[in-house]
């Protein structure tokens, strides 16, 4: 890799018009110049087009009709021509340092195939800081470093928290293993990408917030915790396992889990589709009969309540962290359960 080299920031975009110009906007004014900016519009109904087609020639737009999230990554990464591959929902805010300080992580380290960076969250209305991501539950201290977690995956048994879109950058030789990836995971495709990304090499996480998340009360998912979004939960990690069994076989202990805890999620909470039902029956047919049976212990033991992980923490790093996970308020304090 050159000390110089082309990087593609990929926006996805779906009906957020109100928040796209600042994400273009974070993505335009970025320290690092050798940058092209390619925007995914999937199948938008509001005002984003017009808003896309008045940056002209700053930008490369992609509009398609509605495929979900998966296609998103497909169509952005099709087109892209960068060396590193950056992410960015429509709705978030790079830091303006980002992709220089990342650059330097993959241009140092040669090995690095995947950088991650912990999100700041802040309220869309107030502008204040509610929480930042945390990848270590466990560990209050700087984390950041390089990473090398393939046996771990192998054997089931990550204790590391990715987050979410915004916050994922990809050499683009790493990429091109996983990408395209199956259009059937139209929510939550991150989640296939991170895992697939440590199964299949080393990487680095950035202890220091380089994305501002938006929390605007329209998240798909973020601070979401009521009937609904545990069943869109547990459709996720059903779809999520089967994909990555499928393609990548040697994580079986990773995908059986993800499978048991998405299984464990929707038999509490129900299943949000048929087509959950569906992948969770072609899940079951692809295993032996012990296999089976071992998921099966593991979906109840997931979903047990008294187990949880703090995957926030507060912000400025003064201040205590507190109990905030995938979540909304309760009694008086943001809290989100997350079962290991």
């Amino acid at each position: 890799m050159t000390n110089d080299p082309l990087v593609s920031i990929v926006i996805n975009n779906y009906n957020y018009a109100d928040f796209l110009s600042k994400a273009i906007n974070s993505a335009l004014k970025q320290t690092y110049n050798n940058i092209e900016i390619i925007v995914v519009d999937d199948g938008s109904t509001d005002h984003s087009r017009s808003l896309i087609e008045s940056y002209g020639e700053k930008i490369i737009p992609v509009l398609k009709e509605n495929g979900g999230h998966a296609s998103t990554f497909n169509a952005g990464f099709g087109v892209s021509k960068g060396e590193i591959i950056f992410f960015l929902d429509a709705d978030d805010i790079f830091e303006l340092n980002k992709v220089e300080k990342i650059v330097k992580v993959f241009t140092s380290h040669q090995d690095v195939g995947w950088c991650f960076n912990a999100l700041k969250l802040f309220d869309s209305k107030t502008a204040e800081t509610i929480a930042v991501t945390r990848a270590f539950p466990d560990k209050n201290e700087d984390t950041s470093g390089i990473y090398d977690f393939r046996e771990a995956i192998k054997q089931g048994q990550l204790r590391f928290y990715p987050p979410s879109t915004s916050g994922l950058s990809f050499k683009r030789s790493l990429l091109a293993q996983i990408l395209p990836m199956p259009e059937a995971l139209q929510m939550a495709a991150d989640r296939y990408l991170v895992n697939a990304a440590i199964l299949l090499g080393i990487g680095y996480f950035a202890h220091t917030p380089l994305t501002n998340q938006c929390i605007h009360g329209n998240n798909e998912g973020t601070l979401q915790n009521d009937r609904i979004a545990q069943k869109k939960c547990g459709r996720n990690e059903m779809f999520t396992a089967y994909f990555l069994h499928k393609k990548f076989p040697q994580g079986w202990k990773f995908s059986h889990r993800t499978f048991a805890r998405g299984w464990g999620t929707a038999r509490r909470y129900g299943f949000i589709s048929d087509e959950a039902k569906q992948i969770q029956q072609q899940y079951l047919i692809s295993v032996s009969w012990w296999e089976k049976a071992i998921i099966l212990m593991i979906s109840w033991y997931q979903n047990r309540p008294w187990k949880k992980v703090n995957l926030y923490r507060s912000w400025p790093p003064s201040k205590k962290s507190f109990p905030l996970t995938e979540g909304t308020a309760r009694n008086g304090s943001l809290s989100y359960e997350r079962k290991l």
